[in-house]
């Protein structure tokens, strides 16, 4: 190599390191325009990691919730089955008491009354239902 090759060699080698600081440099600037953004952008994961935790929190309360809902829900549903076979037993009470009456009325338009059946009704309705009824 040359004096005159090698003086081009070098000037060629200073150009290029030039280069490669004037990048590094703004390769630097570009990094610390990011760092906020960074910064920023750590800050909001962080808060959003945190209303996460409290958001899986409170769906843990509400499954329970639910959970007793469904429970409760369940609960009412047999109270009113059972309310629904005590009022349909009552009726059929009532019904077989209607039948009866009508008979006894049939009966005693052809047979004198000697008491009055009123009370025995009363009585025979009240026993069916649970209840006894005086007869004064």
């Amino acid at each position: 190599m040359t004096g005159e090759q090698t003086i081009q060699k070098l000037n060629w080698l200073d150009e290029e390191h030039r280069r490669d600081r004037v990048a590094i440099t703004e390769l630097n600037a570009k990094i610390e325009n990011y760092l906020p953004q960074i910064n920023g952008l750590t800050k909001g994961l962080q808060d959003l990691e945190e209303r996460l935790a409290r958001v899986q929190g409170q769906s843990l309360r509400y499954s329970q919730i639910e959970s007793a809902l469904a429970q409760l829900k369940t609960e009412v549903n047999v109270m009113f089955e059972q309310a629904d076979r005590r009022a349909q037993q009552r009726e059929s009470e009532y019904l077989q008491v209607r039948v009866l009456d009508r008979r006894e009325n049939r009966r005693g338009r052809t047979e004198p009354a000697i008491h009055s059946e009123r009370p025995r009704r009363a009585q025979a309705f009240g026993r069916r239902a649970g209840r006894v009824y005086s007869r004064h």
